[in-house]
């Protein structure tokens, strides 16, 4: 069955979560997912699950990625938007050298007292979630002075010690959720690089959501073999020229 458009075609590109649509409900049959001008009526829900199921699923350093921010004199808490593997923290000295924190338990620093402590140039950090009962869809990062008591608060960050006593620049290296697919014409990392990739995910959550359990099983084992394949090219990435040293 075709997809039929109504009025002029829309003139979105391939890597666009337009066309991911067109894919997914055309290899599905899911048609009643999709309006007649190729736009959102229930198909989003699938693809969006299958963003998620890859952004889990590889954790390799080319989906490495930074956050930069900036700590103001006397703020402790990051805040990390979409953070879901946090790597390592970076803060910027006076003499404009990465200075890499260790990390150390929420517990550990909570026993140091932070909220009392000598205001300083951070030596470490701990990881913090903000877990209140309503979820919050944007958080500027710049805003932080009441997101722990915000309520609806619902995201990853960090808290550095002692609290600085000017303002510090922080590079944060991790594993984030890719960058959300909203509009017909968004992109990410996976509609750009691997829309293969996305396409059978989502077609892999279709078959969940439906419990469909051979056609889980079967999606998830093609799906899981392309990712194997990525895998495999990351390991040649880290070999390749490498000599090995005779004692």
């Amino acid at each position: 069955m075709a997809i039929i458009i109504s009025g002029e075609t829309p003139t979105y590109d391939s890597e666009t979560l337009w066309a991911i649509r067109q894919k997914v409900v055309e290899f599905s049959g899911r048609y009643d997912l999709i309006t007649t001008d190729g736009e959102d009526a229930g198909i989003d829900f699938f693809i969006r699950a299958g963003l998620n199921f890859l952004d889990r699923s590889l954790d390799i350093d080319r989906l490495q990625a930074r956050f930069f921010s900036k700590l103001l004199a006397g703020e402790a808490l990051l805040a990390l938007p979409r953070l879901r593997v946090l790597k390592a923290v970076y803060v910027i000295d006076a003499e404009g050298n990465e200075v890499r924190l260790p990390k150390v338990s929420r517990r550990d620093l909570l026993a140091a007292n932070i909220e009392d402590s000598t205001p300083g140039f951070p030596s470490c950090y701990a990881p913090y979630s903000l877990r209140l009962a309503q979820t919050l869809t944007e958080i500027d990062p710049e805003d932080l002075a009441s997101i722990e008591t915000a309520e609806g608060a619902n995201i990853e960050a960090l808290r550095v010690y002692p609290v600085p006593d000017t303002t510090v620049d922080v590079k944060v290296y991790g594993l984030f959720y890719s960058t959300p697919l909203l509009l017909s014409g968004d992109k990410n990392f996976w509609t750009i690089r691997y829309p293969e990739l996305l396409i059978q995910a989502s077609l892999l959550q279709i078959e969940k959501f439906m419990r469909n359990s051979e056609g889980v099983k079967d999606q998830l084992n093609a799906l899981l073999l392309d990712i194997q394949q990525l895998d495999f090219d990351h390991v040649d990435n880290q070999i390749v020229d490498v000599t090995r040293m005779e004692g």
